[in-house]
């Protein structure tokens, strides 16, 4: 535990006044991209809890306010557990408030902490418990109107009118770098793949999705139970999208290091094979043919993505030798994109 609390956390004397939570004012830092995110102990209980503290500023996605946002989350968790899909909900303050703004005007969300560990990535019995629970939170989503569309999103790859459009401005703004052919390349499937996805768009099931389904944003507890947890991101769109994504996450080349080949070899066929038969087994509604059509695009936008952002990263002779790594995992989404069509 550290002893010194950082500036952004609240005092101690304010969560007992707000949440009744004695606290000694020392964490241990969970990190956090955009939120400082700690774990306390409470004094009086024994009871342990996670500290989420976000600027408001950053919590704002488009158009809507992050109170607003906020809440829309919390009530997500809520309707996904009352349908037994496992999320931390909020413990709530005195007055009954799911979270609460300090003084000095940042935003604090009290969790239970849950013990256990994340999924292991590669690990069989794992991806298929991840599968089918994911499939859970998908069917639990469905018909659920109170989240934003994809669009709506400002931090939302899923998005795709988004994503043509950050490639279009990559398209200008890489003229002339030493990266530009390899970059053209690469890209050069985004609008079929747009087009291909907004024709098959009524046959993919739209649903509630948890946006970040990383391994480090579950929890396996000791009674071999799933957690969902920093649903933060919540938002409505394809499911086809989250599986996509989801079987990336629980492979272990995604952590492989910057630089290494293997960390863009986007399927590992053991995973997926796992992951989509325990979700399948499950998700309502059933999974469609136009929905495995689609996995092959989405992951072709998910590389396209990735390619777009890494763009930004490093010097242009940093850029182009990450790119021309990238080389045996586009081909291989071309050769899967031909076999789907």
């Amino acid at each position: 535990m550290t002893s010194s609390p950082s500036d952004t956390l609240p005092d101690p004397d304010w969560l007992k006044r707000k949440y009744g939570i004695l606290w000694d004012g020392q964490y241990r830092d969970m990190s956090g991209k955009i939120a400082n995110v700690v774990r306390i102990s409470c004094g009086n209980t024994g009871n342990s809890y996670v500290l989420r503290v976000s600027d408001p500023g950053r919590n704002s996605e488009g158009s809507l306010s992050s109170v607003r946002r906020l809440s829309q989350v919390h009530r997500f968790q809520t309707h996904l557990n009352d349908r037994g899909v496992r999320t931390v909900l909020p413990f709530r303050s005195l007055d009954g408030k799911t979270f609460l703004t300090t003084e000095a005007g940042t935003t604090v969300e009290v969790f239970p902490y849950v013990e256990g560990r994340p999924p292991k990535k590669g690990h069989v019995s794992d991806v298929r418990l991840t599968g089918a629970e994911i499939a859970r939170l998908h069917g639990a989503g469905v018909g659920y109107p109170d989240l934003p569309d994809e669009e709506r999103l400002s931090m939302n790859h899923l998005a795709v009118d988004r994503l043509q459009a950050n490639v279009w401005k990559m398209r200008e703004s890489t003229r002339g770098k030493a990266f530009h052919d390899q970059f053209i390349r690469y890209v050069a499937e985004t609008e079929r793949c747009v087009e291909e996805i907004d024709r098959l768009r009524p046959c993919l099931v739209e649903t509630g999705l948890h946006l970040d389904t990383s391994p480090q944003n579950m929890i396996i507890d000791h009674k071999s139970n799933l957690w969902f947890i920093d649903c933060n991101h919540a938002s409505r769109g394809r499911r086809v999208f989250e599986v996509c994504v989801s079987t990336y996450y629980l492979a272990p080349h995604s952590d492989s290091p910057w630089g290494e080949s293997t960390r863009y070899r986007l399927v590992d066929e053991t995973v997926e094979a796992a992951f989509l038969e325990s979700y399948r087994e499950v998700c309502e509604p059933a999974w469609r043919e136009e929905e495995s059509t689609a996995l092959a695009i989405e992951r072709m936008l998910l590389f396209i993505h990735g390619v777009t952002c890494w763009t930004t990263m490093g010097d242009d002779d940093e850029v182009r030798d990450e790119l021309e790594r990238w080389n045996a995992c586009y081909d291989s989404l071309r050769s899967g994109l031909a076999n789907a069509a």
